[in-house]
């Protein structure tokens, strides 16, 4: 991901998880990520990140839209 962030000159924003760097992560309920291979098609998404902002917290959106714009 770092690397991608170089190509496109946006390593001081993006391509790390670090603090004052725009973030988008998805957190899973997951043992490890070969569970989720052999329990495809099941929703393992707890948590969802937009902007270091939560917007979905146990598949209830819990976003405002202001919040995180681009």
């Amino acid at each position: 991901t770092i690397n991608a962030a170089y190509a496109i000159d946006r390593a001081d924003k993006i391509g790390s998880i670090e603090v004052g760097k725009n973030a988008d992560f998805v957190v899973f309920d997951a043992r490890n990520v070969e569970y989720l291979m052999y329990h495809f098609g099941i929703n393992h998404t707890k948590k969802v990140y937009k902007n270091g902002n939560l917007v979905v917290d146990n598949k209830v959106v819990v976003y405002d839209k202001l919040t995180i714009a681009p």
